[in-house]
Order: C-alpha cells, then sequence, then structure tokens
C-alpha cells in the first residue's frame, strides 16, 4: 500500500497547504512556525543557520519548543540532543540508495 504525504516548504504559496487532511503532512525548515499543521519535520541546516533566525523573526528558542510542543519526528543533519524527538537524518543509506554523495535543493 503506498502512503501519500504531502511536503510543505516555505515559498511562495505555503498558506495554501491543505491541514484539515487525513494525510501525513512533512514541513521543511521554518515551515514550523507557519503553518498550522506538521506531522513531521525535516531540517538539514543548523536551526541557527535559518534566515528567520538571523533576521530576528523567530528565536532559536522558540523554534525548539515549537517542535517540542507538537511532539512530532524532527528529522536532521545535525543532532539536537535537547529535542527529545529528533531522528538522524539516514544520510549513509540515502547516498547507498542513489549512488552518489551530491545534494542540491535548487
Amino acid at each position: 500500500m503506498k502512503q501519500h504525504v504531502i511536503i510543505c516548504g516555505q515559498g511562495p504559496g505555503f498558506e495554501q497547504c491543505p491541514v484539515d487532511t487525513d494525510k501525513e503532512i512533512w514541513g521543511l525548515n521554518m515551515s514550523i512556525m507557519r503553518v498550522k499543521r506538521i506531522d513531521r519535520l525535516f531540517m538539514t541546516d543548523p536551526i541557527e543557520e535559518r534566515s528567520a533566525i538571523k533576521n530576528g523573526e523567530f528565536t532559536i528558542e522558540q523554534v525548539k519548543q515549537r517542535i517540542i510542543d507538537l511532539n512530532i519526528p524532527f528529522v536532521s543533519s545535525y543532532e539536537y540532543k535537547d529535542i527529545p524527538t529528533y531522528e538522524p537524518y539516514p544520510i549513509q543509506e540515502v547516498v547507498g540508495k542513489l549512488g552518489i554523495p551530491y545534494f542540491v535543493n535548487t
């Protein structure tokens, strides 16, 4: 059986992410602070490097607390021992499956 998920980023139109659904919603980066419902969060860069942190829109503590309050899996390339739901991104498995250790986001 296929599992369907909705991946919600932060680009134009993120506010149209359908949150009233029975599908799982995966959020990217700071969508955790902008989308009403996120079921799993992925962040491959350190939280402190997000532009919304650097420009003062949110604090690192606010972001971490939101993840903790929602009690959702937090998948990251960087270890966060202070977030109980942190899961390491399975980089070795991904590289093994794709056969190349090179990733870009554009």
